[in-house]
Parts: C-alpha cells; sequence; structure tokens
C-alpha cells in the first residue's frame, strides 16, 4: 500500500538519471542474472523513468522509485522470457540461498566501490581486524581479490550456496562492528551507512514482493525519518533492502497506537495489520468509498482505475484501489497485487508459505471476458497460487492453487 507524498515537485535532470546507470545494471543483473540482458533492462528503466519524472513527487525517495521501476522492468522480462530464478539451498541448516548477489545486504556499504578512498579504507581495516580469521579472510577474497564465489567456494571445500550464506554474514557482522561500536559516529559521518537506518532491524519476515531478502522493520514511538519530535503515536514500517530502500517500500502504518495496541513482535503486527488490510480492501471494493486515512474527512471515492488527476500519473489509467482526499490532499494507491494477495486465500497460502514471491499482475483473456491475473510463487517449492480479479469491479473470478 502507498501512501503518496504531498510535497513539492523533484526535478529529475539526465545526469542525475546516466549517474545510475551502473547500479541500476547492477540491480538487473540480480534480477535477470545475465549481465548483456541487464544492459538492455537497465536502459528501459532509465528511458521510463526520464518518461515519467514528472510522477515523481518527494525527492527524498526518488531513487527507491527507480528501483521500483527497474523492478517492474526485470518482471515483465522474466515472465515473457519464461525464465525461473536459480534457486540454491545450503548444505544444512534452514538458511535458504540464492547466489551471492541475492543476499547482499543494501543496508551494507559495497566494499568494492569504497576501498579506493583512504579515510573510508582505514576505518574499514580497523573493522576487519575485529572480525574472525574466517570472515576476513572471506570478505578480504572477495572485495580485495575480487575472486568470484564459484572459487572462494573450491578454496574452502564448501558448496557455492554455503559459501554464499558465510559470505553474507560475514557482511553483516562487519556491518554490526561499524554501527555498534565507538565506530558508528565515524561510519555515519563518512557516509556509509545513514543514521536513520540504525533505528531499522533485520526481521525473520521475508519479502513476499522478491521473496529473496528479509525484511527490514521499525516498531516503537519515534518515526524513522523525521526524528524524536513526532508524537508519541506508535508507527510500524517494514522494507525490502532488495526491493527499495524508502521507508514504507513495502509496508508504512502510521499513528497505529490502537490498532497495534500490545503487540511486540513484527509477525504478530503484520499479522493483524494484514487483517485490517484485508477488510479495509473488501470495504473499498464493496462500498467505493472510504474514510480518508490522514484527516478523517468521509466520504472519498474509490477509483478502481486510476484517473487523469491523480497525483502520480505513473499509475494514470493503471488498475487497483485510488483514493484522493479533497480536503487534505492525501492519496493512496493499493495496487491489484496488494488486492489479491490480502483475498482470505492468499493470506493463508501466505502462513504456509512464508517464503514466496508475487509475479507482476498480467491480463489475459478469458471465457468471463479479460482477467488481471496475480500469480503467488514459492521459493522454496513447486507450490503457488493464481488469483484472477475482474478488472472493473475487481471481484474475484477465480483461485487456482497448484
Amino acid at each position: 500500500m502507498h501512501r503518496v507524498p504531498h510535497s513539492e515537485r523533484f526535478a529529475l535532470d539526465p545526469l542525475r538519471l546516466a549517474a545510475e546507470r551502473g547500479r541500476i545494471v547492477r540491480l538487473c543483473a540480480r534480477q535477470v542474472h545475465s549481465a548483456e540482458v541487464a544492459e538492455d533492462l537497465a536502459q528501459e528503466t532509465l528511458a521510463i523513468a526520464w518518461r515519467q519524472r514528472h510522477s515523481l513527487k518527494n525527492g527524498d525517495v526518488w531513487q527507491a522509485w527507480l528501483n521500483g521501476i527497474a523492478r517492474n522492468v526485470c518482471l515483465r522480462y522474466l515472465r515473457k522470457a519464461g525464465v525461473e530464478r536459480e534457486r540454491l539451498v545450503t548444505a544444512s541448516g534452514d538458511n535458504p540461498a540464492t547466489d551471492y548477489e541475492m543476499l547482499v545486504d543494501a543496508s551494507v556499504p559495497d566494499l568494492s566501490e569504497l576501498l579506493d578512498r583512504d579515510d573510508i579504507s582505514r576505518l574499514l581495516d580497523r573493522a576487519l581486524d575485529r572480525l574472525p580469521s574466517v570472515a576476513q579472510d572471506l570478505l578480504v577474497d572477495r572485495y580485495i581479490r575480487e575472486l568470484p564465489i564459484e572459487e572462494i567456494a573450491a578454496r574452502r571445500g564448501v558448496r557455492e550456496a554455503t559459501a554464499v550464506v558465510q559470505l553474507h554474514r560475514s557482511r553483516q557482522a562487519l556491518r554490526r562492528v561499524l554501527t555498534h561500536s565507538e565506530m558508528r559516529t565515524e561510519t555515519v559521518a563518512l557516509g556509509l551507512i545513514d543514521e536513520g537506518s540504525l533505528l531499522w532491524q533485520e526481521t525473520r519476515l521475508w519479502c513476499p514482493d522478491c521473496g529473496m531478502h528479509r525484511l527490514e522493520g521499525f516498531l516503537g514511538f519515534k518515526s524513522p525519518s523525521e526524528g524524536a519530535e513526532r508524537n508519541r503515536q506508535l508507527t510500524f514500517s517494514l522494507r525490502c533492502p532488495g526491493c527499495s530502500r524508502h521507508e514504507g517500500a513495502f509496508l508504512f502504518m502510521g499513528h497505529c497506537s490502537e490498532l497495534l495496541d500490545g503487540v511486540k513482535g513484527f509477525k504478530p503486527a503484520l499479522n493483524r495489520v494484514n487483517r485490517w488490510w484485508s477488510e479495509h480492501t473488501a470495504r473499498l471494493i464493496r462500498e467505493r468509498s472510504a474514510r480518508c486515512l490522514r484527516c478523517g474527512h468521509f466520504p472519498v471515492p474509490v477509483f478502481t482505475v486510476a484517473p487523469e488527476s491523480f497525483p502520480w500519473s505513473f499509475y494514470h489509467g493503471r488498475n487497483g484501489l485510488f483514493t484522493e482526499c479533497e480536503r487534505c490532499r492525501s492519496a493512496t494507491a493499493i495496487e491489484i497485487h496488494e488486492i489479491a494477495r490480502h483475498l482470505p486465500a492468499a493470506q493463508r497460502f501466505w502462513q504456509s508459505t512464508p517464503r514466496l514471491r508475487t509475479l507482476e499482475p498480467f491480463r489475459v483473456e478469458s471465457a468471463d471476458g479479460p482477467l488481471l491475473v496475480t500469480r503467488l510463487e514459492s521459493v522454496t517449492d513447486s507450490r503457488s497460487l493464481e488469483i484472477a480479479l475482474h478488472p472493473e469491479t475487481l471481484e474475484t473470478v477465480r483461485i487456482v492453487s497448484t
């Protein structure tokens, strides 16, 4: 569920976009596992971003907005090409893993891009000295010697998947040293890690969009983005470090003290919030009107196709549930895959399949007419759930479990 911020437009210029090309190529390569294809997808991403630049209203999250475009471009490619992401499982334990790039924690600095700065290099040397020798060797092999993961695994006599997990844990250990010691102030000052990100915790919940990363969470009385001057209303946020980096990339619930009264853990909080969104979404579909989530104004009309007046032009003409309050101008957009994921059958599938991914919805023609289909897939086995919605009413037409 995306809350559309009511703020000034952000000027996105060609030079700023061009500077992101290398990062977007790497992001696409992680999704499609092909450097050559990633180059084309990155170019398509930048072209779409330029065409839709006027839809970006909040300059603070423009890179996350760009990440979202790249992710959708990659998902479209994967669906059309019929490509399945590679799935690797560790030799022991319950830590499923994909290749190394899928396990990169975006909140940890990319060492290969930072070692040429003397001040940062000295800080990283001190941090590495505090790690166990195995973790030191792994990080040095990967980032200083630039060895491929296959060679790192062969040198240690382990499977590649095991080396992937070991390297991931070494990066996490490095992050803990950088952020939970006297190095924390220096780490933030050098721009390695944003101070606001330190308020977030890694949870045991997998991102239901990509299925490749554990969600980071915030549950407390201090807004991660606006500091301690906010009133003491409970805030609950989850975000995926791989899909997007901005607050609310997956979920944001502000001023929810009453809803989450007595809840202390991330999973119970998510379960309660999911139940609320399931009821809220069903009510929007049924009644076609809503109460503004920000100011309480009623009624606010609900559109199943984003009108031209909707604040974000990215959504114009797209199916979903869209509202904009005439009083406070707050807007919300609930996309097709989010509507499908909050149906009772999808919630049960999610509960039984903690690690799933959600493919981008696609349109099909059927005996019942055109349908919008969302597919939820387990990352750990072959189970899936397909949900078909009517594009105009958004009512459920059929659900197929395999």
